[in-house]
């Protein structure tokens, strides 16, 4: 648990002791008078805390640094716990500092005088719980109550009385909640070790812990992922029986800062007696080359608060309780040196078992180190509305209480421009409505300090700087030539004073890589548009790379948007249209008008946005398939026309033609199909066509997927051949029967050729255009298949208790489960090789099932039920499934099962080649499939077989992955 403040603390004066600047005598007074004075009834809970409970606390001795009000205090909740104010003990009392688990001494819970103390007695002894106290006291201004808390069992209440009469219990008090008294009890207990101060690397522990809870003020939790496992709290990974973990994360996300938590909580646990580890918070880039160099640069973490301390000690600590590193910025460190890095860190434990590592790095800079690996979550709306009220007063929340703009909700996720949403509301009650001003913003908050002609120098010196470092930091020498060059070398102290760069040994960088992105971007957006487009072609496109989104954010003109996207489209598809929610607000960049100029602007950017993104990433024949979709009617050119009005966009597209206009503002004459969005009110601006024109092959592409319309392979064509047989055979007349003779078929449909069948109203049949079902029976005569047998048993017409149907009933399981990858891998290879890399799916094939079957008996009629693993495989032809029939199918979802599957999945994938592939961990329970064409599913088309139903599915939630992130403002 994490229960130092995360988020900050504002040291609370109550009124009655007058000023911040206490003497002695009015401290004194006040001793005097909580004794002595009759109490009156209190009118609220603050009342109470004010002119009753903080006055007592001091009556008994605790002095008033070390008591703590509305302290926050973190359960370890799930992702999906439910939202409302964050649990905050009313007082929480140490015996010194640290102010930690280990130095907890009381909790106090105040209700108010109405209240009656039981309403707070399960929260008060929660917080107990959680912060090791052994006292909690419950009080109303009318009763008082004292509880001693008992890990295991009831807690037992010690002393209960009417506050009237608290001066006749004043010895009874002080004897069990003075500061004394309270240590002599924790000293008795097990669960508590008040032995800080006495320890031999106490000051060590308590510089760093007073360290990391200045520095670890106004965040939140953060949360990691592990595949199937889903969200699990971050520090989670400290009590795991495991050595050590990696966890990855994108530029912006807060790795160094959850390194500095892991820090705090390993601190905690050591404090209070939970965990022998000694932790070390290792910047790996300012680890020095050579032999003996990482052990001697933790010694020197150390020696600074133990100047006694040697290399001896870190090796007699390493071997007798171990030691916990934890390893930042792996993916700063140099090339050259990465490779002894990573032998250093195998190597301390390997030749320490008791130690663990903690390494925190990009996901494209892993560390060839065996352990289990984790992505760091981004924050979703619950961790922005702590960040907005962290550090105020219950009052001052309302900026809480408006919603969250979808763009930002979005762009939110990335911790570090959170941080930068929240300070910004914080500071001016509004969102932001322009991203790339928060980077200014922070730019501006950095050079504040500085006078006005040398915030341009300054300026220019931290743009070299983030060009020189964007490989790895700099060495001080170079960053001090660059200095004088620029006549700035007097004022690089003052940037690193001022937050700006980092100096950790010899190396200097920017303070943050996000920055040093926007600065490598400025420089990006002043080039000439044609090296504009040169340059882009070398940035990073990668899914954690923040440059994208930054140069979206950071163009001034809609020629430069429009040339950025343009590049970005072409390279990496996820990423430009994750890279939209950069471009606009909420309306102040470009405002929308009805003036041609605009209209034809924006209609054009619909229109670029749509060649982009068919361009490079789709077959010929489906990006035609997609411009039919939208115009209504096949097209040789697309083009578009359209107009706005009172804010509100209307559009169509329509044949341009070789050598026409594509662009035309103005009505449409007649068009098949036509599209309106108020783009007032949603939200957009004029610079939203890109989002419009993606959104647009998004519909089209879904259309196309119901339809059927896709092409594959041999595996494809026969399957979907049997369904519109099939098809035509039972609902339109067709005298066709299984097994299907192509030739026979073929001669009946030669008279309807130019015919098509389509839906009834309201049904789920198929569209069958008789002219393409006849392609393909020829295509398959030519690939020699003449006969199309059913491959298949149906499920439900098994009689399990004839180990010859079961045996059935496993080949055809086998069969649906390879066919259904081979057909998935033609049609994405064929009709959309650009997004094969971003498709969820894709990246899992070739996988192997492992059915484990079960069997009930319901009104006389047997069920089958399905429980599945996968396996990945190295061939598609090696894909298929195994079923079984075990005794007790498995139903084992706990943590340890989970780990060992996914541990497992994670071998066979470095064993097959695969390693470091986005394979997507799953299993459970499964849909029997139904191989008779009558599915009830609203996705499935009457007739078709279950490999054509499967298929359009994965391929529809892979394209809804894909295309889910286009922004959507309202």
């Amino acid at each position: 648990m994490l229960p130092n403040p995360w988020v900050e603390q504002n040291l609370w004066r109550p009124q009655i002791l007058g000023s911040d600047n206490l003497c002695s005598e009015t401290a004194r007074i006040t001793v005097i008078d909580i004794w002595t004075t009759k109490h009156t009834v209190f009118q609220s809970e603050a009342d109470v805390e004010t002119r009753f409970v903080m006055p007592l606390l001091q009556a008994l001795g605790h002095d008033i640094a070390n008591i703590v009000p509305k302290k926050p205090v973190l359960f370890r909740e799930g992702r999906n716990s439910r939202p409302g104010r964050k649990p905050e003990a009313d007082f929480v009392v140490y015996a010194d500092k640290p102010h930690c688990r280990a130095t907890a001494l009381l909790v106090v819970e105040t209700k108010h005088p109405k209240e009656p103390l039981d309403q707070g007695r399960e929260q008060a002894e929660s917080y107990a719980q959680n912060l090791r106290t052994p006292l909690y006291i419950l009080t109303n201004g009318r009763d008082i109550e004292v509880w001693q808390l008992q890990i295991v069992g009831e807690s037992e209440l010690v002393h209960s009385d009417s506050v009237e009469k608290i001066a006749s219990s004043r010895g009874l008090l002080e004897g069990l909640a003075s500061p004394d008294a309270l240590i002599s009890l924790c000293s008795g207990l097990r669960f508590k070790n008040m032995d800080v101060i006495r320890r031999d690397l106490s000051e060590y522990e308590i510089n760093e812990t007073a360290r990391c809870q200045r520095e670890l003020r106004n965040t939140v939790p953060r949360f990691l992922n592990r595949s199937a496992q889903g969200d699990m709290a971050a520090e989670a990974v400290l009590d795991g029986d495991d050595k050590g973990a990696i966890v990855l994360g994108s530029s912006g996300y807060g790795k160094t800062t959850l390194g500095k938590a892991f820090l705090l909580e390993a601190l905690e646990k050591r404090l209070e007696g939970s965990a022998a580890q000694l932790p070390f918070e290792v910047f790996l880039p300012d680890v020095p080359a050579g032999e003996g160099a990482f052990e001697a640069y933790l010694v020197n973490r150390v020696t600074p608060h133990v100047p006694s301390y040697t290399l001896a000690s870190l090796r007699d600590e390493a071997k007798t309780n171990g030691v916990l590193i934890i390893a930042d910025a792996f993916d700063r460190v140099s090339n050259s040196a990465r490779q002894s890095i990573a032998s250093e860190l195998r190597n301390l434990v390997r030749d320490f078992p008791k130690s663990r590592l903690l390494v925190l790095s990009r996901p494209n800079c892993m560390p060839d180190i065996e352990l289990p690996t984790y992505r760091l979550s981004g924050f979703d709306e619950k961790d922005l509305l702590s960040l907005l009220t962290a550090g105020q007063a219950r009052s001052d929340r309302s900026i809480a209480r408006f919603r969250i703009p979808d763009h930002l909700r979005q762009l939110c996720q990335v911790p570090l421009l959170a941080n930068l949403v929240a300070k910004h509301s914080r500071s001016f009650q509004r969102f932001p409505t322009n991203v790339s001003t928060l980077y200014e913003e922070w730019l501006g908050e950095i050079l504040r300090p500085f006078p006005a002609l040398e915030k341009g120098r300054l300026r220019a010196f931290l743009e070299e700087l983030a060009a020189e470092t964007s490989a790895q930091p700099v060495q001080i020498t170079r960053c001090w030539e660059l200095a004088k060059g620029m006549d700035i070398s007097a004022g690089l102290e003052q940037l690193a004073d001022a937050d700006a760069i980092t100096i950790r040994g010899t190396s200097v960088e920017l303070v943050h890589e996000g920055l040093a992105d926007f600065f490598r971007v400025q420089r990006l957006l002043r080039l000439p548009f044609k090296e504009l487009e040169l340059a882009l072609d070398a940035i990073d496109t990668s899914d954690a790379s923040q440059l994208p989104g930054l140069l979206l954010s950071g163009a001034t003109t809609p020629e430069a948007s429009r040339v950025i996207w343009q590049s970005l489209a072409e390279r990496n598809i996820h990423v430009a249209l994750s890279s939209l929610k950069f471009t606009i607000g909420d309306g102040e960049r470009r405002p929308v008008s009805s003036s041609p100029g605009v209209v034809q602007g924006l209609l054009s950017d619909v229109l670029s946005g749509i060649d982009a993104l068919l361009g490079p990433h789709f077959s010929k024949q489906l990006a035609d398939d997609v411009r039919m979709c939208l115009a209504g009617k096949p097209v040789s050119v697309l083009g578009i026309e359209g107009h706005v009005r009172t804010g509100y966009l209307n559009f169509s597209f329509f044949d341009a033609g070789e050598n026409g206009s594509r662009v035309r503002v103005g009505d449409a004459e007649s068009p098949f199909r036509e599209w309106g969005v108020s783009l007032e009110g949603q939200g957009y601006d004029a610079d939203a066509g890109r989002i419009l024109g993606a959104q647009r092959v998004s519909g089209a592409i879904k259309e196309l997927i119901d339809c059927r319309r896709l092409r594959g392979g041999p595996i494809w064509r026969e399957e979907t051949v049997f369904g519109r047989l099939r098809h035509l055979g039972r609902c339109h007349g067709f005298k066709f029967e299984t097994p299907y003779d192509l030739e026979a078929c073929k001669a009946g449909l030669l008279a309807v050729a130019h015919r098509r069948f389509g839906p009834r109203l309201r049904t789920r049949g198929q569209f069958v255009d008789v002219g393409a079902l006849i392609e393909d029976i020829n295509q398959l005569l030519s690939d020699r298949a003449t006969v199309l047998h059913p491959w298949w048993v149906e499920p439900y017409d098994v009689d399990f208790t004839d180990p010859s149907e079961r045996a059935s009933l496993a080949a055809t399981f086998d069969a649906f489960f390879r066919r259904r990858q081979q057909a998935y891998v033609e049609i994405v290879e064929r009709e959309m090789p650009g997004l094969a890399g971003c498709l969820p799916e894709y990246a899992s094939v070739p996988v192997r099932y492992n059915l484990k079957g079960s069997l009930s008996d319901i009104q006389g009629t047997t069920d089958l039920h399905l429980y599945y693993e996968r396996w990945p495989v190295a061939e598609l032809d090696d894909a298929g499934a195994d079923l079984s029939f075990p005794e007790r199918p498995q139903t084992d979802f706990s943590r340890s099962a989970m780990d060992a599957y996914v541990s497992k999945t994670e071998l066979l994938l470095a064993r097959t080649g695969r390693a470091g592939t986005n394979f997507h961990i799953v299993r459970g329970g499964m849909q029997v499939p139904q191989f008779n064409g009558r599915s009830y599913r609203s996705n499935d088309r009457e007739d078709e077989t279950a490999v054509v139903s499967s298929v359009m599915k994965m391929l529809g939630d892979d394209c809804q992955k894909v295309f889910g992130v286009i922004p959507e403002f309202r």
